[in-house]
């Protein structure tokens, strides 16, 4: 790097820069007096620009490094809670039925939960509006099982082959109210399942110290009737607030246990949880 010339800089007795022009001497200004005025040298002029340089960087540095992926901030501005939550913490309670009001959404307060549904009103997404800590599960209830029990389910299985799945289990705050349950293959939430591997992780992360940065669950369904996700699609990031381990993943909702695709699957839950070492 090279310098044609170094500007002369006064400065205040106050220590404030006296601006100048072009890099030329300045005089002091009316009543600073002679003794009131000084010229910095180049090394301070050099040390404030690398100061000024620098700081920006670290801080854009230090920024890139909480969140090590992309995915991992794109649903941010929805994950903001509102400026001025309501003093009393509440879970929104909606009738049990196959379908709620459509493009809506819902905030627990109570254990820092957002659902969004869709345009017909089958839960859409859910994502935490706080980091997710052990020591404040949800309650259950009744409608987890109606929820699995609404037909017709697509072939070749019946009603009796699902359960109430949580988009957020109630171990870390989902609850027990329509816009948290779809139906959900029994082999897929229960132990041993794919999806239940995935709620593992996260509790196993959980009970050793760790917390949970993101959660954020959404689904899709096959067309506008059905009621019966076809894919669940998981975003996490866990933490033991120096490393962080993400799951960015698609869960078909019949995968099978033992498939490949379960099984790598499986092997990104555990990688994530050994990266945020918890």
């Amino acid at each position: 790097m090279f310098f044609r010339s170094v500007p002369k800089v006064l400065l205040g007795d106050d220590g404030r820069l006296v601006p100048g022009g072009s890099g030329l001497p300045v005089r002091p200004r009316r009543g600073l007096g002679s003794r009131g005025a000084r010229v910095a040298t180049a090394a301070s002029v050099l040390a404030l620009v690398l100061v000024s340089a620098v700081a920006p960087a670290q801080a854009a540095s230090a920024g890139a490094g909480t969140v090590a992926s992309e995915a991992a901030r794109r649903s941010v501005e929805e994950r903001l809670a509102p400026a001025s939550a309501p003093a009393t913490r509440i879970v929104p309670q909606v009738p049990c039925d196959r379908t709620i009001d459509p493009n809506s959404h819902y905030d627990d307060t109570t254990h820092g939960f957002r659902y969004f549904t869709d345009q017909v009103g089958r839960p859409l997404k859910a994502i935490n509006t706080a980091p997710v800590t052990t020591g404040n599960p949800g309650p259950r209830g009744t409608c987890q099982t109606r929820v699995g029990n609404f037909a017709p389910a697509p072939p070749p299985y019946s009603a009796q082959d699902f359960d109430g799945g949580h988009l957020i289990g109630a171990q870390f705050g989902g609850v027990d109210q329509r816009y948290d349950l779809v139906p959900q293959l029994a082999t897929l939430n229960r132990a041993g399942g794919t999806y239940f591997d995935f709620e593992n992780t996260a509790r196993q992360c959980l009970n050793n110290g760790g917390t949970i940065n993101n959660f954020e669950v959404s689904v899709d369904y096959p067309d506008y009737a059905g009621v019966h996700p076809n894919k669940f699609y998981v975003l996490m990031v866990l933490s033991n607030g120096q490393r962080n381990g993400i799951i960015n993943a698609t869960i078909p909702w019949d995968l099978q246990n033992g498939s490949p695709e379960d099984t790598n699957l499986r092997q990104l839950f555990s990688q994530a949880r050994l990266l945020a070492n918890c």
